[in-house]
Formats: C-alpha cells, sequence, structure tokens
C-alpha cells in the first residue's frame, strides 16, 4: 500500500489534474465537467459536497511539509499503527523479540505525530528491525523518513510477516504432533495442511512433507526402540 500510494502522487500533482479526466471518463462526462463528492451521515438524508474538480485542483499546489511529510509518510505511519494495535490487541507483544518492540515503539512513534514517543525509561527491551536498533536518544525524532525509511519500512514488514509465518507453521506442528503423533504419513500431512490454512496460508506446499514425515514415524521410533 505504501508503494502503491507513492506511486499515485505524481497523478495527484499533475496540474492537468488526470485524475478527474480518468474519473469523468468513466462516468462517461466532458472533460471538462465535474462530479459531486457527497460525504453523507448515518441516520440523516443531510449530506455536505464539494466539487471534485475543486478538491483534486487544491491539491497540485500542495508543496513543502504537506507533501514531503503527511503524504509521502501517510502510508507507513497508518502501515505501522495498524500492525502494532494487531500485535498488542492479539496477545502476540513479547518483551524478548526486538522486532516485536520495535513494531510496539513504531506504533507509538506514528501515533504521536511521527515522532518516536518514550516514557517511563523506555526502550526497556531491545527493539531492533535489521540494523536499526532504537534507543532513548531518538525521542522526539520524526519517525518516518528521517528514521525509517520506505526500503527500510518494506523490510520491516516482510520481517513482521516472517516471523508469523513461522509461528503459525509451528503452532500447526504442535498441534498436529500431539493429535497425530504415529499416524499415516498421508493422514499427518493432511492434518497438518488443514491446520496451517485456518491460519489462513496454502497448506499445498512441498516443505510440509518433511515435519509431517517427523510426527509420523515419532511413535514407530519408540516401539521399535
Amino acid at each position: 500500500m505504501t508503494l502503491a500510494l507513492s506511486l499515485s502522487l505524481p497523478a495527484l500533482m499533475d496540474p492537468t489534474v488526470p485524475v478527474l479526466q480518468w474519473t469523468l471518463a468513466k462516468a462517461g462526462l466532458p472533460p471538462d465537467g465535474d462530479m459531486p463528492v457527497n460525504l453523507g451521515q448515518a441516520n440523516s438524508n443531510e449530506s455536505l459536497s464539494f466539487s471534485m474538480r475543486e478538491i483534486l485542483t487544491k491539491v497540485t499546489t500542495l508543496e513543502g511539509e504537506a507533501l514531503g511529510h503527511d503524504l509521502m509518510s501517510v502510508g507507513m505511519i497508518l502501515g505501522a499503527v495498524r500492525m502494532g494495535d494487531l500485535i498488542v490487541s492479539r496477545g502476540y507483544m513479547r518483551r524478548d523479540v526486538p522486532l516485536l518492540q520495535f513494531a510496539r515503539h513504531f506504533r507509538n512513534a506514528c501515533a504521536h505525530g511521527d515522532r518516536w514517543h518514550f516514557f517511563n525509561g523506555e526502550p526497556r527491551y531491545p527493539a531492533r528491525v535489521r540494523d536499526l536498533a532504537l534507543t532513548a536518544e531518538l525521542q522526539g525524532q520524526r519517525a518516518t523518513w528521517t528514521t525509517v525509511h520506505p526500503r527500510l519500512y518494506v523490510e520491516f514488514l516482510d520481517d513482521v510477516g516472517a516471523y508469523f509465518l513461522q509461528l503459525a507453521v509451528q503452532e500447526a506442528v504442535d498441534t498436529v504432533q500431539v493429535s497425530h503423533l504415529g499416524q499415516s504419513f498421508e493422514v499427518v500431512r493432511r492434518a497438518l495442511a488443514e491446520q496451517i490454512e485456518r491460519a489462513g496460508l496454502s497448506g499445498d506446499q512441498d516443505w510440509i512433507d518433511t515435519p509431517a514425515r517427523v510426527i509420523a514415524s515419532g511413535v514407530a521410533a519408540k516401539d521399535r526402540a
């Protein structure tokens, strides 16, 4: 989403307002036309109405902090807040995982004006993503771009995704090992694939064969001993 938003900015800033022209063409309206932008409210027939042409024309005049900070950072800010909230609300936060601690502090920074916001002696636990380790000296500094540039942000998302993928796989293996230890490879593999699919992942992957064989051989190995 961050990359898509960044790529869409040149079109928004173009004084020929191509976004408006595309919208008018899709609606079958002439190039010099306009469309209303209506903002309704629940349980009310009243709405606020704005000119699409006026809105998109004004966007092309943005410059300085409004462009270089707000628009260029919005994707990272929203993503960091959403990611941090999900990790905490679903009970996955851990003090001994620097990546998750980084996610928590990055979320707090983005929710406090895009500035690192430490309190009560924080960061109390190691907080790191790749080569960036958070320290109290960052207090008040800008979080996005200045500290977390777009490439590091994408790498952060990749690392979080990889962490939770590994966690989901391990939970699936642990569950199947308890319920299917020593059963046939086919039964174990099917059960493992079902557990992985419940976690939102594809169960049709070759690497599933390896843990499935280990689980299937568990009881047989004991019997032979």
